[in-house]
């Protein structure tokens, strides 16, 4: 079997059809990846990434393995050949085995020789060799797996033909059909159930995942079966129909493990962010599952490279869903534009009556010429009667395109998680607003309220005298009250945490009138009693009447101070940017947080059953101011002495968990209040933070005059967004026990980019090496068989 594999491989490479077909398949790949302007060329997509190069190379192969392989049987059968190689004692099974490894083998050359691509992104990316080699390494042997199906259907095409042609366009067709047919039949209405089937037996699903890195052993096991499948085949009819007993025990053991690989498997991402992993709380919502979802997604046609892959990572995901879900997820993608001029307006009202706005999108090709297009970057999860809107692109001020679509991966399957959950539980968890002391009325706390809207059930009200009325909510958020607690007060909201409720207390040290420090430009600051000193001390902190002044701040506009109208970027002390706790799962991965006029905390007490853990700190550059003091914008001209900035590391926000001790233990129950009291709590969580600025948007005028909050954390004068709303969000699941939702929130996929610049300047350079480079080492291996043949035949 070796002779006849060595004597096919050195025919094939040494002949002028497999050079060329080796020659077409590269020569093609380079001009659509790095010369022809497309949706393949990765030029102009800016991204270091290899979906392009492993798409491309999938669909040309699919055409080029049959050009090899149609001369395999039929040109042994045309020169009258085969009859002399079956009277050899060697069964037809070798002789298939062999002729596949053959030209399975010179396939493999051309795409090993490919590597160029890859080398050329990791080259020109930034920073240099920024690209993720396990992407690479696992689709180069799903490519491999997929030439090695393709190959073995291409001799069984040639076995049934003594005619090249007629074995190429078999050859053809059955490729085409497992790569597009089942997705094709499933498109037309009443045969929509050709879905279910796709996901199972088209070798574009099976192709997908081993595409972007991840090693799924169902999909191994298809692509054995079809190599399986088709050289039993090529055998079968080789072999005049005549089948062995050991062929039927090979086939009945085969669909024995094709029902068990089914129902059992491994996946393995080979990605270095672990990106096409779902996480376990994905993984037990969607278990639960009992109805089935369908997913309309509202992005098709004719779209940019950042659209399409945003378009790809959705189905992607909905696709990973299914491996774990308990009932199917159906998924389509709709195009709002793809019809007439007037149904086309009727579709974009629907679509925003539903609340999908659309984003304007400008694009300029090579020559300059910009084309501006109205793009719906939504999905719905329909489940039964209940729809949910999904948003996909995540819109972050400040960042560039290309960080909003990492951004908006990055969310894809927090969003959908969410919707999901929304759709199948029967009621969201419930959390509360604390009024009656001036806290933050909600115009600003919108920000908050929309953010965590999509996961709870958010009501305001009152404290009451009961502490079983507060005993629904899984949460109690205390933002920036400005009124002296009762003793009542007190005590309901320590028996609320006795009986197992979590607060989240956002307050202030120092009460500040920042109207009248934005109207006169100075005011006073001084200290803010709310009756709450012994409350926080009994808990293990104290929250300190000072403010805090930070070297690290943000910057705010201010008149120069030489009286000319010019406005210059001053620091504004008073509003610190804090430093995250990185090795907390609320403050992992998440920006530094901005706040305004932020008191200093401290940790106090000596209790071993409560763990106290900082989650938001100054930098290593804080003086603390003591109040009453004088804050007016004209400091930022004055020059501070040396060694002003004389703290560190200051804490403002701390994590509290434990075994609580009531403040009430040993003092009389205020008169009035009702239930009865515990002494100790069990597992009690609490966070504080020594400034109610971090939970608080600004309102600014719309262009239609309206109100419009501003994004909490975003700074328009710097066009910088700090991570407040991910902190408030995390902390309020933390405390909640959504801790798997944080998971998700705070995953980070890295950004791969190519350095445009350096790729513009070097294009001709890049365009040539990617032609000419495999092209020369395919003639060189060319000239070394042709050389090698001559002197072992002359010998």
């Amino acid at each position: 079997m070796f002779s006849l594999f060595k004597k096919d491989l050195f025919s094939l490479i040494g002949s002028t059809v497999g050079a060329v077909v080796i020659g077409l398949y590269l020569v093609a790949l380079a001009l659509f990846l790095w010369v022809i302007p497309g949706e393949y060329n990765l030029a102009d997509g800016g991204l270091a990434v290899t979906e392009n190069l492993f798409q491309l190379s999938s669909q040309l192969l699919l055409i080029l393995i049959p050009a090899l392989t149609m001369r395999v049987f039929a040109e042994e059968k045309r020169q009258g050949t085969w009859d002399m190689l079956r009277v050899r004692p060697i069964s037809s099974g070798r002789i298939v085995t062999a002729k596949f490894l053959a030209v399975f083998a010179t396939v493999s050359l051309g795409i090993l020789l490919s590597v160029v691509h890859p080398v050329l992104l990791s080259s020109f990316s930034t920073p240099v060799g920024n690209i993720d080699w396990g992407v690479v390494m696992g689709s180069y042997g799903g490519l491999l797996l997929l030439a090695a199906a393709c190959t073995a259907v291409g001799i069984f095409a040639s076995s049934v033909s003594a005619n090249q042609v007629v074995a190429f366009i078999i050859a053809l067709l059955i490729n085409g059909f497992l790569y597009y047919g089942f997705e094709l039949l499933s498109g037309i209405p009443g045969l929509s159930f050709f879905q279910s089937w796709s996901d199972v037996l088209s070798l574009t699903a099976r192709y997908k995942s081993l595409q972007r890195g991840v090693i799924d052993t169902r999909d191994l096991f298809y692509f054995i079966s079809l190599f399986f499948i088709f050289t039993k085949l090529t055998s079968f009819y080789l072999d005049k129909y005549k089948a062995s007993k050991p062929l039927f025990i090979q086939v009945g053991v085969w669909a024995i493990l094709l029902v068990i690989s089914g129902n059992v498997f491994l996946r393995f991402d080979l990605t270095a962010e672990k990106r096409y992993s779902l996480s376990n709380y994905t993984k037990s919502l969607l278990g639960g599952m009992t109805a089935p979802v369908q997913v309309n997604i509202y992005l098709d046609g004719e779209l940019n490279a950042a659209f399409t892959r945003l378009k790809n990572g959705t189905g992607e995901l909905i696709d990973e869903c299914n491996n774990y879900s308990g009932a199917p997820i159906y998924y389509q993608y709709l195009n709002p534009s793809a019809t007439s001029e007037a149904q086309r307006d009727k579709i974009y009202s629907k679509l925003i009556a539903r609340g999908m706005k659309p984003i304007s999108v400008n694009e300029a090709d090579r020559q300059g010429k910009v084309t501006q297009k109205l793009v719906f970057p939504w999905a719905e999860m329909i489940c039964g009667k209940d729809t949910m809107r999904v948003p996909l692109l995540k819109t972050l001020p400040g960042k560039s395109a290309h960080e909003n679509l990492n951004a908006s991966l990055e969310s894809l399957e927090l969003n959908f998680t969410e919707a999901l959950q929304w759709l199948t539980r029967k009621a969201p968890p419930r959390i509360a607003f604390l009024e009656g002391h001036g806290e933050l009325p909600d115009a600003y706390v919108s920000d908050a309220l929309n953010k965590l809207g999509s996961s709870y059930r958010i009501d305001r009200g009152m404290i009451g005298l009961d502490p079983q009325i507060l005993s629904p909510y899984k949460v109690l958020v205390i933002a920036e009250p400005q009124k002296r607690f009762t003793e009542a007060d007190k005590y309901v909201l320590d028996q609320y945490v006795m009986h197992g409720g979590r607060i989240f207390w956002l307050v202030d040290g120092a009460y500040l009138p920042q109207e009248l420090l934005a109207e006169k430009g100075e005011t006073t600051a001084a200290a803010l009693d709310l009756n709450l000193t012994d409350y926080f001390f009994n808990y293990g902190v104290r929250i300190n009447p000072n403010l805090l002044q930070d070297a690290q701040c943000i910057s705010i506009p201010l008149k120069s101070p030489n009286g000319a109208e010019d406005v210059f970027p001053a620091p504004w002390y008073f509003s610190p940017t804090l430093q995250v706790n990185p090795s907390h799962l609320i403050t992992h991965n998440i920006s530094m947080v901005k706040a305004d006029f932020a008191s200093s905390l401290d940790l106090v007490g000596d209790n071993s059953t409560v763990k106290k853990e900082v989650l938001l700190a100054t930098s290593s550059r804080t003086h603390i101011l003591s109040v009453p003091a004088s804050v007016s914008y004209q400091s930022v001209y004055q020059k501070l002495p040396q060694g002003y900035f004389n703290a560190a590391s200051v804490p403002v926000a701390v994590l509290l968990e434990g075994k609580f001790t009531s403040l009430f233990n040993n003092r009389f129950v205020p008169d009035s209040v009702q239930g009865q009291r515990l002494n100790e709590s069990q597992g009690g969580k609490m966070i504080v933070v020594s400034t109610g600025s971090i939970i608080r948007n600004e309102i600014r005028q719309a262009q239609n005059g309206q109100p419009t909050p501003v994004p909490l954390g975003y700074v328009p004068f710097m066009d910088m967004q700090f991570g407040n709303a991910d902190f408030i969000v995390n902390a309020v699941e933390y405390l909640a026990g959504d801790q798997g939702k944080i998971a998700l929130r705070s995953r980070q996929f890295v950004l791969r980019l190519l350095d445009q610049a350096k790729v513009n300047e070097k294009l001709t350079l890049i365009q040539v090496t990617a032609v000419t480079v495999p092209v020369v080492l395919l003639c060189l291996m060319v000239i070394g068989v042709f050389i090698y043949r001559k002197r072992r035949y002359s010998a």
